[in-house]
């Protein structure tokens, strides 16, 4: 396939899939690499015997965890040149393989994802290209990865961020299987997660896009009224419909598509690059560090730290979201946001030693700022004192 923006198509439901799905005139075998979270699971069968066909070979590779670079190059060694990849997991499997099937057909490329950098951002280069067809089946809510064009890469110290279209998977297939038995923390935190990514852009850029963001407002506010109607539902002893989680994630993948970024500022979601140094230095999830890190963050941008991003912007999304949901939220983004995450059941007590502290800002300040784009503006003291405004305020 050459190069330039690849649009992933996304299918709900595995009914009717077959190899014309592939759009390969290869004989190859099919790989299926799976979670082992999931890997006995009927779904995954069921998707791989109608993409490979009745007659045809499936290798199998069952992975676990977090996809550092020595564990991916030997996944890309296994699957081989040539073949479609079929990859069935939470976010960190489908980025394992988008970065194996890249390493498996351009060995080369590996150099990007080896060489030393201060940077937590790796560019892979737009001439870069894959032919092999790569099929993705999210089992969580919230990542988007399915649709996206990044890959979080494991490191010895933390995480690095690999962008590329090569990356972008081919078809992925959404399926309710696997997301009728999430947990309820997994469902809010899912949603969280992908309202944090729609919202951060918008509020992190000065300019108005029309289009960009009307659909950016629209997005986040179904995923507000998603998000009470799961909860509500869990709440009451039952679980959520599968239609509405399918829902979530389809919305969760807008915010990786570019018509909700075209003419945005490409680094305006500051709080993603605070949110994730921040759970590497404190051992913790992503969504726990970004439902402590909110209120604070927004609180910075509400008293008018252009730098984190538009006061008038963000009052003018919440406007949007404080009404979209069961409940009408209060009018301060603060506020509004502090209880939403509480409606949720989302914990935002966070507890770490200024050493701790340190860490997450002198992090942070290396890998997104000092002369890099991603934190402009802001010195590792201001940094710091974000993140220690953060850890406090979830006391």
């Amino acid at each position: 396939m050459s190069g330039g923006l690849r649009v992933p198509q996304v299918r709900i439901g595995a009914a009717g899939l077959d190899r014309r799905d592939l759009a390969e005139p290869t004989s190859a075998p099919l790989t299926l690499l799976v979670d082992a979270a999931v890997a006995g699971a009927p779904f995954v069968g069921r998707v791989a015997a109608g993409l490979a066909g009745a007659d045809a070979d499936v290798d199998t590779l069952v992975l676990r965890g977090a996809g550092e670079l020595t564990g991916i190059v030997d996944v890309a060694a296994r699957i081989g040149s040539a073949g479609p990849v079929l990859a069935v997991g939470g976010g960190s499997l489908i980025d394992q393989a988008k970065l194996a099937t890249v390493l498996a057909e351009v060995p080369d490329a590996r150099r990007y994802l080896e060489t030393p950098q201060r940077s937590g951002l790796v560019v892979l280069p737009e001439q870069l290209t894959r032919s092999r067809r790569l099929v993705v089946v999210p089992t969580t809510l919230g990542t988007g990865a399915e649709v996206s064009r990044v890959a979080c890469l494991a490191k010895v110290d933390g995480k690095q961020l690999v962008s590329g279209e090569v990356l972008r998977p081919d078809l992925a297939v959404l399926l309710p299987e696997p997301l009728t038995t999430l947990s309820e923390p997994l469902i809010a935190e899912g949603v969280l997660e992908a309202l944090f990514r729609t919202v951060g852009p918008y509020v992190g850029d000065l300019r108005d896009t029309a289009t960009g963001d009307d659909l950016a407002e629209r997005t986040a506010a179904r995923l507000v009224a998603l998000g009470d109607r799961a909860g509500d539902a869990l709440r009451a002893g039952g679980r959520p419909e599968p239609d509405l989680l399918l829902e979530i994630v389809r919305l969760g993948g807008l915010s990786h598509l570019p018509d909700m970024h075209a003419g945005r500022d490409p680094f305006g979601a500051r709080g993603w690059f605070l949110a994730n140094e921040l759970s590497v230095a404190l051992g913790i999830s992503k969504t726990r560090a970004i439902a402590a890190l909110l209120p604070p963050l927004w609180q910075a941008v509400v008293a008018g730290d252009s730098r984190l991003g538009s006061a008038e912007r963000l009052r003018r999304m919440w406007s949007r979201l404080r009404t979209a949901g069961r409940r009408t939220r209060p009018a301060d983004p603060v506020a509004g946001i502090t209880e939403l995450l509480e409606s949720w059941g989302i914990p935002r007590r966070l507890t770490a030693d200024a050493a701790r502290i340190d860490t997450a800002a002198h992090r942070a300040t290396r890998a997104w700022g000092g002369g890099l784009p991603m934190l402009a503006g802001l010195r590792r003291e201001d940094v710091r004192a974000l993140l220690a405004k953060t850890v406090a305020a979830a006391a």
